[in-house]
């Protein structure tokens, strides 16, 4: 419309520089906001400069041969068919498996995520960085999936949009669990482990491994794989953790300290919460 519209209607009306600056400018700058849309859009704006390009800037003169522009218009219609059919239809996963699966992938990585001191040694910092990263994009992936399911068809459409709704009122409490093992690992990054007193440090790691346990019972469970985990562990490590660290420091912990104790027990309260819904979810 734009490329074809300004040859038939707007070319022949301009006869300098300035009025064919005037329209690129004004062509680019509503390709440019689609540009910088979301992701489902923004491809959109690419294509439609790409079309308005190659049709106004093939020469120093104005174009007035119309075949040229038909014919650069069908190549992009037929790329961007060819990119839906192999892309969208042939060998593509309905965007809802792909939730589920980021959803499966996010419980695995954060509960590999939530053992910052494995076998008490000092934690990686590149490996836990490189966590959170992916963790953070598969985040965004299934928003971006989460749009994906309004556009596809077909006889599951009522059931894919059924698990779209029930992921994404998931979505926060997951992410709120996320945030907690970062803030819990922002503060234990401020201790060093050699002053630590050795049974709270053995209680940390129980309560890490029974944290992480968690969070792998949940992602078995979301994958209907077994649903017999309990939270009987995790809670009983916690207590024990309390105890520790009540007992190191003769009923005084520092403010760290009882921070760590409140933001682990709201982090199990949430998971916990989490995996009860999935189980009467699937179950």
């Amino acid at each position: 419309m734009l490329g074809i519209g300004s040859q038939i209607l707007i070319l022949p009306m301009l006869d300098t520089v300035a009025g064919f600056t005037v329209m690129f400018a004004a062509v680019t700058g509503i390709a440019a906001w689609f540009l910088t849309s979301s992701p489902r859009l923004s491809y959109f704006g690419s294509q439609l400069a790409l079309a308005f390009y190659f049709i106004q800037l093939r020469g120093p003169s104005p174009q007035t041969n119309l075949a040229i522009a038909r014919d650069n218009i069908m190549g992009i219609m037929l790329a961007l068919v060819m990119m839906w059919l192999v892309f969208e239809t042939l060998g593509a996963k309905p965007a809802v498996q792909v939730m589920r699966e980021l959803f499966a992938e996010n419980l695995r990585l954060m509960a590999e995520y939530g053992r910052p001191w494995p076998h008490g040694k000092p934690a990686d910092l590149k490996k836990i960085r490189t966590l959170r990263a992916k963790i953070s994009q598969n985040f965004q992936d299934m928003n971006s999936q989460a749009d994906a399911v309004l556009f596809e068809i077909g006889r599951s459409r009522d059931q894919s949009l059924a698990v779209r709704d029930r992921l994404r009122a998931w979505l926060p409490q997951l992410r709120s669990l996320f945030l907690m093992e970062v803030a819990m690992l922002q503060y234990r990054l401020q201790v060093s482990l050699p002053d630590l007193p050795p049974p709270v440090l053995r209680a940390w790691i129980d309560f890490d491994g029974e944290v992480s346990a968690l969070l792998e019972g949940m992602a078995r469970a979301f994958r209907l794989e077994d649903r017999s985990y309990t939270s009987h562990n995790v809670h009983r490590a916690h207590t024990d953790l309390e105890r520790a660290i009540l007992d190191a420091y003769h009923n005084r912990p520092t403010p760290l300290g009882r921070a760590l104790l409140e933001v682990s027990a709201q982090l199990i309260e949430l998971a916990c919460r989490l995996l009860a819904e999935i189980k009467a979810a699937f179950y």
